[in-house]
Parts: C-alpha cells; structure tokens; sequence
C-alpha cells in the first residue's frame, strides 16, 4: 500500500485567509474614519469650481485638466456651451465636448449625479453658459475638476492605506479560500492497494481512521515463510535461480504435446488410459520404461523368439524391435516336444 499524502499539511492557505480577513477589516475602519475627507472630495456640492441656478453663464479662468458640468439624475434638461475667450471677445465656436477620466465620478450619500457635459481643457479663459428648453429655475448644476478630486485623494494617506487594504484583501482572500478547499480535500487519504490479478487500485476519499488502520496492517503483516521440513528446517535459504527450462505442462495441457506415459500407453495399446491422463499427477519414467519393457519381452517369449536385455535408464527411450527368425531355436523345439509327449 502507498499513501499519496503528505503528513503534514501547508500552512499558508490558513495564513493567506487570515491575513486576507485582517487586510478586510482594518481597511474597511480607515474607510468608514475618513468619510468626511471622501464626502469633501466627491460631493460635487462642496468641491466644484462654480455652480449655476438654472439658466445662467460665467467666465471662468481654469487650469489644464479634465471638467465636467454635473446635475442631480432626473432633474430638467440643460443645454450648455464651453467657448474659449480673449481678452474680452470669444474665439471662434464653441468647444467641442470628450469624455475623459470616466474612473472618477462624483458621488454624496444624499444624492445621484449625471454627466451634463465634459471637456478636456487647456489652461485659459472660457465663457459657460447654461440654458434649458423649458422651465428650469429650480435645476442645480455644478461644474467640478477632475484633476482636483484626484489630488484631494492621493493627499489624504489614511483612504491611500485604507484602499489599498481592501484591494489587497481582495486579491489575497479568494487565493486563500481556494487553497484551504483545495488542501482540505486532499486531507483524505488516497490509498493505493495491489489486488490479486496484480492491477493497481486506488482507494480515494477514506476516513482517517480506516487508512491508518490498513497502513498499520500492512506494516505489521508477517512476511510469509516457506516450511521446511528436518533435517533441513535449520539450513540457510538461498534464493533459487531462475530456470529457462520449460518443463512443457502447459502445452501438455492444451494437447499439442505427449508426455512419457502417453506415449508407452499407445505402446502397450491402452489407448484409454493414453487418452484419461492427469496433467496434475505425477511420473515415474523409470517404472514406465521398465513396464513396457518387460511387456516387449514377455510378449518376445510367448512367441519363442530370443529376448535382448534393454536398456531402461537410456536418456531417449526407444520402442524395442522384434526380431522373427525363420528357423526355430533349440529351446523353442524343446518346449514343443515337451507339450507333445503330455
């Protein structure tokens, strides 16, 4: 059996949730500390360059940066345009609106706010005038600087900290909750077993208790010795070596060979019990050879012919030949007249 698992667990998965959890909250307070500072600086209503009542205009001298004239959403429609001045005549037509720095939005707990109109200026005068198709005495519309709300953000150290917190509890938390899941799971005990056809099998998701109960079964099984019989049952065992002889059983088995008993079955014409052989017991060539051995000769001297003695311990047996001679022997006659005269 192997056990896939580590016995000891990482622990940073544990660390990256808690410190994402830490990150969380302590940004969260330093945010929800400094909500006049954000109310200050998004609150179109307290940070904006000018601020018109209805139907009105200005000339405003503005830096370079980004501008946009905001009103409340759902109030009336207003027309507005920005021209460039000199000295005290306007320059040509009026500037033509871009969308810049959309990341930036202003924002109140009290109040929704929509994009009028938003421009991409260089340093200079310009004439803003404001009207509105219909009746819009009570529509309020504030003109506000980009540029500013970012330099009143960046300049306040306590939101860049607080931010930055929950951003980095936002990248650190998730990792953390997937490595925890992750090392959670392979908690459970991945158990690899041989079975008896010698195939891997892999026992997954097993409880503590029973994994450690197979590894400690395993561990502690006796190897399994051969018994050996005296006088021997003291001797060192050597391994035995590897024999590349092939004793032939299996092809005995299928039939596509004959083994020794066969063969001196057919001899002495027994073909049942040539054709009743048990593959599983076992042979004794010498008792074989000698049978069909004295069978040949008895057989030899039933008929008078002389018998030859045959060699039973030959390596390569071989069926003993019969020699029939014309004339018949002086012991052979004698046996006859023998018969006769009783």
């Amino acid at each position: 059996m192997e056990n896939t698992n580590q016995d000891r667990s990482s622990p940073w998965p544990r660390r990256l949730v808690l410190g994402g959890i830490i990150f969380a909250v302590l940004g969260f307070f330093l945010l929800v500390g400094q909500g006049s500072s954000i109310d200050s600086i998004f609150n179109p209503q307290t940070s904006n360059v000018v601020e018109f009542s209805g139907e009105d205009s200005e000339t405003l001298d503005l830096e370079r940066g980004c501008y946009r004239l905001v009103q409340i959403t759902g109030s009336s429609t207003l027309n507005v345009t920005l021209t460039a001045v000199d000295g005290s005549n306007l320059t040509g037509e009026a500037i033509t609106e871009k969308s810049c720095k959309l990341d930036w939005q202003p924002q109140s707990p009290s109040a929704t706010y929509s994009t009028t109109a938003s421009w991409d200026l260089q340093e200079g005068s310009y004439f803003l005038e404001v009207t509105c198709p219909d009746d819009c005495t009570s529509t309020s519309s504030w003109l506000i600087s980009i540029d500013d709300m970012q330099k009143g953000f960046f300049s306040n150290n306590l939101l860049v900290i607080g931010l930055s917190m929950c951003c980095l509890s936002i990248l650190v938390l998730p990792m953390g909750l997937v490595l925890s899941y992750s090392n959670s799971k392979n908690k459970n005990p991945n158990v690899v077993l041989m079975n008896q056809h010698g195939h891997p099998v892999h026992l997954e998701n097993l409880p503590p208790h029973i994994a450690q109960q197979i590894q400690e079964e395993l561990t502690n099984f006796p190897p399994q010795q051969q018994q050996i019989a005296p006088p021997f049952a003291n001797q060192p065992q050597t391994p035995q070596q590897q024999s590349d002889v092939r004793d032939g059983s299996l092809e005995v088995q299928q039939g596509k060979l004959m083994t020794t008993e066969q063969v001196y079955a057919l001899m002495r014409g027994d073909i049942e019990s040539a054709q009743n052989f048990n593959p599983g017991g076992q042979i004794d060539n010498e008792k074989v050879m000698d049978d069909a051995a004295n069978a040949v000769a008895i057989a030899s001297w039933d008929e008078g012919a002389p018998t030859q003695p045959v060699d039973t311990k030959s390596p390569t047996p071989q069926q003993p030949k019969l020699r029939k001679t014309p004339e018949k022997s002086e012991s052979s006659s004698s046996w006859k007249d023998w018969d006769e005269m009783n």
